[in-house]
């Protein structure tokens, strides 16, 4: 089976009207938000096919499953709270493929997902571009601490992503032995192809990238996009591509 993972600090009425339609998926929204609880929120959508989940801080520290994000000045994101949902809870079967996505993406319908996983269906990790380290490489190396992984290491964005149940395996396992994980941008690309895990980079994530304008001239039914901060604006970008 396929999962939807959609991480996020609060929920949005857009993802969750537009998750609403899908057919092909079980949704799952990961509510990093630790200051309330949300089960009065959701209960109008408890008959949806989807599933909100809050997961303490503690969880995914007591798991080892910490810092995939030194940026953000936190040990445990709602990324740790993903990962730590997907591999103790749903995994099912090692042919279940899991897609995570951060609330500031954007794709046009369930259909541009489908048909990526039609193209990729043995794939143990899907990203866009990876990038291969070298000693000239100006990226964030210098600040990720890696444990008993020679070079070389890859990177990638990895703001919606597809995994295997055996690729989430492999980073659970790697977080029981250090107790701590690494900046997951790294983390991903270079678990995947230290274990000759099956990693492709389709041209429909190729959109994913840092800074974006965004305007809405390259916007189409097929591609993944990144950022798209104004998560209010997905409903009339969806608009403006069925009228193409």
């Amino acid at each position: 089976m396929n999962h939807i993972i959609l991480i996020c600090h609060k929920p949005n009425t857009v993802w969750i009207d537009f998750f609403k339609s899908f057919k092909q998926y079980k949704v799952y929204i990961i509510i990093d938000d630790e200051t309330m609880d949300y089960s009065n929120y959701v209960k109008p959508y408890e008959n949806a096919n989807i599933m909100f989940v809050q997961i303490k801080y503690t969880t995914c520290m007591m798991a080892g499953i910490t810092n995939l994000n030194f940026t953000m000045n936190k040990m445990v994101t709602g990324w740790e709270k993903a990962i730590y949902f997907a591999q103790t809870i749903i995994i099912d079967s090692p042919l279940d493929k899991f897609w995570f996505l951060e609330d500031d993406t954007f794709f046009y319908n369930e259909r541009t997902l489908l048909e990526i996983d039609l193209q990729y269906p043995t794939s143990d990790l899907l990203t866009s571009d990876c990038v291969e380290q070298t000693m000239s490489d100006p990226w964030h190396w210098k600040v990720i601490p890696i444990y008993n992984i020679p070079p070389p290491y890859y990177h990638a964005m990895i703001c919606a992503t597809r995994m295997s149940a055996p690729m989430l395996n492999e980073i659970y396992k790697y977080a029981n032995m250090y107790q701590t994980l690494f900046f997951i941008e790294a983390l991903f690309p270079t678990l995947a192809k230290k274990n000759d895990f099956k990693y492709d980079t389709p041209v429909e994530l190729s959109t994913i990238v840092y800074r974006r304008n965004d305007g809405s001239a390259d916007f189409n039914e097929t591609h993944i996009f990144h950022p798209i901060k104004n998560i209010e604006s997905h409903n009339e970008l969806r608009k403006n591509i069925k009228s193409l």
